[in-house]
């Protein structure tokens, strides 16, 4: 298996320059256009394309779901624009008797209640439960529920992690497909219809749902609605590192079968990212298609989900030192950084000097492009700002709030600028989502979650002897705007 593997997570995805005729692509709602057209902003890190009149009616088209229909330019630049998060493929239309099979495998410690239910939604598939080492008792039940409902048992005597439950069963898949899902997941209705025919696409290697959250009746429940690290929320797109999609997590996840069985098994965390960024590392796309909706329950305590959180947070070491260039704490504008950092110590004139050069910077490259430069640059540059702003912070203090707040207990001069910072990463996501929660419960639940976190950040990062996990990255224009002919 270890040489299986090895080998596996070298194989480069095929060198494919068209999206496939029946994709359905849209243009992120994200992207700008200058008024006159010839520059549209956006994408995922931001940037800017330069484009003639036709590309430019074409794109305006792609505001609206459009069916890709064979024209062999149109799926070149879709492709292109996929790639750098100014479009998304929302669905592939496929024949129904040209689906990819599929072969369902399910990891579990024990679980037997909430395995059995799966096997129940799942009836007519191919179904590999890998049992990871459960007691005897339960790893009885469990195949015996195995038994009755037609799936294949196999078993673990011993706990070898989730990776290696994930291997074991994509081992023995016979499907084109093999998808992952957890045990305690509820699966959604149409979920095969929807994402198999994404596989049609010979350069696809993945493509992941939304993990939504189970309604209850309970705050960190309600809390979870719009705060799951596993909800990446209802906008689709290409995942990659460092851009507003830099993972998916593999609680549900379709993997190509011949890519399956690539979880490195020295990982006993993380080991689900690690194998999203290999394969994405060597060229594979990967889809995040948010129209289907698995659900995902809440840890069942506040020490559990806490420590879930902490536990988040150490796999941040390990990853920083196998991928490098695929992991930093913060990837944003220099220029929007140091604005914000004005707004937190109360020095208006750092933000006027840090957007004005931001803007200028801006202007100068659109200058020859465009009629009215300068209006473009700075709605750009300060509605990108704002809009950054609390995501920013909160990951401020997600990041390096544990140091923080040891420093505010010593330091009055820090104790303002925390109480800023916090209350701007709070109180706009209350303002939103104010129906399902007081912003007591939600300013104290994210302090809370925050700091397990960066707990666990900071420990994995000593752990593993890296940096990486805790060190920010900014571009300042000139890396992070581009010419596209």
């Amino acid at each position: 298996m270890d040489q299986a593997l090895a080998t596996l997570r070298h194989e480069q995805a095929p060198n494919e320059r068209d999206l496939v005729t029946g994709s359905v692509v849209q243009l992120a709602d994200s992207v700008t256009f200058a008024e006159d057209g010839g520059v549209v902003l956006g994408g995922s890190p931001f940037s800017m394309l330069i484009v003639n009149k036709a590309v430019t009616r074409l794109l305006r088209r792609w505001q609206q779901p459009t069916t890709l229909t064979g024209n062999a330019n149109e799926a070149a630049l879709a492709r292109r624009l996929e790639r750098s998060g100014f479009l998304h493929v929302n669905e592939v239309i496929v024949a129904p008797d040209a689906l990819a099979s599929v072969t369902v495998v399910i990891p579990t410690h024990g679980r037997v209640r909430d395995v059995t239910a799966l096997l129940d939604a799942l009836h007519g598939e191919e179904v590999i439960v890998v049992d990871d080492g459960t007691e005897l008792s339960a790893a009885l039940e469990l195949e015996a529920a195995c038994h009755l409902h037609g799936a294949r048992y196999v078993r673990h005597e011993e706990p070898k992690g989730p990776a290696a439950a994930r291997n074991s069963g994509a081992a023995l898949a016979t499907g084109d497909v093999v998808c992952f899902v957890d045990s305690d997941v509820t699966l959604p209705e149409r979920w095969k219809q929807t994402l198999v025919p994404h596989f049609a696409d010979p350069c696809v290697g993945a493509v992941a749902p939304r993990i939504g959250v189970e309604s209850e009746d309970r705050l960190l429940s309600r809390y979870e609605q719009f705060s799951s690290p596993l909800d990446l929320g209802g906008v689709g797109g290409n995942v990659r590192p460092m851009t507003r999609l830099a993972y998916v997590p593999t609680a549900m996840v379709l993997v190509r079968q011949s890519l399956a069985a690539r979880f490195d098994e020295a990982l006993r965390i993380g080991e689900d990212v690690d194998f999203i960024w290999s394969l994405v590392e060597a060229g594979w796309t990967v889809r995040y298609v948010p129209s289907v909706v698995a659900l995902h329950p809440t840890r069942p305590t506040l020490a559990t989900w806490l420590q879930q959180r902490l536990t988040y947070g150490r796999s941040a070491g390990p990853l920083a030192v196998r991928h490098p260039k695929a992991l930093t704490p913060i990837s944003t504008s220099g220029w929007t950084a140091t604005a914000w950092l004005g707004i937190i110590v109360g020095a208006p004139s750092v933000v006027v000097a840090s957007l004005g050069v931001a803007t200028g910077l801006l202007w100068r490259r659109l200058r020859k492009r465009t009629a009215a430069p300068g209006k473009l640059a700075l709605i750009t540059v300060v509605r990108g700002s704002l809009q950054a702003g609390p995501q920013l912070l909160r990951q401020v203090f997600r990041i390096y709030g544990v140091p923080l707040a040891i420093g505010a207990l010593y330091l009055r001069s820090l104790r303002r600028p925390l109480v800023v910072l916090v209350a701007v990463a709070t109180l706009p996501r209350w303002w939103k989502q104010r129906h399902l929660i007081d912003p007591v419960s939600l300013t104290a639940l994210q302090i809370a979650e925050d700091l397990a976190y960066g707990a666990g950040v900071l420990a994995g990062s000593l752990d593993a002897k890296t940096k990486g996990a805790v060190r920010p990255s900014f571009t300042w224009f000139k890396s992070s705007l581009k010419n596209s002919a």
